[in-house]
Formats: C-alpha cells, structure tokens, sequence
C-alpha cells in the first residue's frame, strides 16, 4: 500500500509504511486523520493533512484493533470487545470537562 515514511513514535525513528490492512479511518476532534491498520498492529496519526506542516507517525500497539472513536461527551460509557477471549470491558467517564478542539 506504498511506502510513505512516518515517525515510529515507540522507536522513535523514521520508517517506511508498508500497510498490509489498513482498516478504518477516522478523524480525531483536532482535526487529525487517523487510521487502524488492523493486521499491521498499529496505529497511524496524520496531523495538519493536506499542509505544509503533516506530519504522520505510527504507534505499534501490539494487537489487533478494528476502530477508534472519540467523544466530547462530559460522561458517558464505551464498552470494549475482545475478540480472543470474549470478554467485554467497559470505560466510564464523569466530571470531564469537554474543550473545543485546538
């Protein structure tokens, strides 16, 4: 799927994408695109796309995600699904206070 670099942000060095499944994208409440790369096992943020100033780094997250979300939401829950062992956890959030992307 091409070879753009991007930042490891874990090795913090420079490396080529070479994506085998990039699987869904999203974009973030910055402003930012980013984008599961399921098989791959890791992350990939584009910041400032279609600037001068993009940026993109990759986060090897040593599992298979199959999405990301974001909220703005001040409380709320997210339930989350392993796949493997069928378990179901879930996140709970209150008091937060919600900000307008920068």
């Amino acid at each position: 799927m091409g070879s753009a670099p991007a930042t490891d942000v874990v090795a913090k060095s420079t490396t080529k994408l070479n994506l085998a499944d990039p699987d869904s994208l999203t974009v973030d409440p910055k402003g930012n695109l980013v984008l599961v790369a399921q098989a791959d096992k890791s992350i990939v943020s584009v910041t400032n796309p279609g600037t001068p100033g993009q940026g993109v780094t990759t986060t090897p997250i040593g599992t298979q995600v199959d999405d990301t979300i974001w909220t703005t939401a001040t409380s709320g829950r997210t339930f989350v699904i392993d796949g493997t062992t069928k378990a179901v956890y879930t996140l709970s959030w209150s008091g937060v206070t919600a900000s307008p992307p920068a």
